[in-house]
């Protein structure tokens, strides 16, 4: 599977809140069109599914100047679960 982008909003309301979209876009673009609604951005970079089994993310993301964090693994499979309720 390709990698997908991903950009975590500090929404001040909810909390983080991930942000997944597909590699062509860049992460700034996103960010601009989604700060007003999500907030700002706090980190970013790529996700991907690793063996079938889990999400991994790596990377940065070089317009916003932000870096992946291990927890946001946790923030974006968060909104999966919750999605299923």
């Amino acid at each position: 599977m390709e990698k997908s982008k991903y950009i975590v909003f500090d929404t001040h309301i909810a909390g983080p809140a991930a942000v997944i979209f597909p590699s062509f876009m860049v992460h700034a673009d996103m960010a601009m069109a989604l700060e007003a609604v999500c907030g700002s951005p706090i980190s970013a970079g790529f996700v991907e599914m690793y063996q079938g089994e889990y999400l991994r993310v790596s990377g940065r993301s070089v317009s916003l100047g932000c870096t992946s964090r291990p927890e946001d693994v946790k923030i974006i499979e968060r909104m999966f679960y919750e999605r299923e309720r």
